[in-house]
């Protein structure tokens, strides 16, 4: 069975607007990790010789906000 891992255009819109406002370097994209919950990250599964197809888990159980630092720069 062959699995494949990919994004969906959601997420590379989230991540690609995410990169033009906090930047495309070492900082910017640390930033970016550091404010945008990993499950809105994760990416879909698509087995091979099967029509499944598995999304991500959209409930938000398993995602938090994450805390900005008062001292945080923006």
């Amino acid at each position: 069975m062959e699995v494949s891992f990919f994004s969906t255009d959601d997420q590379k819109t989230l991540l690609l607007d995410q990169m033009r406002v906090q930047g495309s370097d070492l900082n910017g994209l640390a930033k970016l990790m550091s404010r945008i919950p990993g499950s809105k990250l994760q990416r879909s599964l698509s087995f091979s010789g099967s029509e499944a197809t598995m999304e991500r888990d959209s409930s938000g159980q398993f995602s938090t906000p994450t805390p900005v630092s008062p001292g945080e720069f923006t």
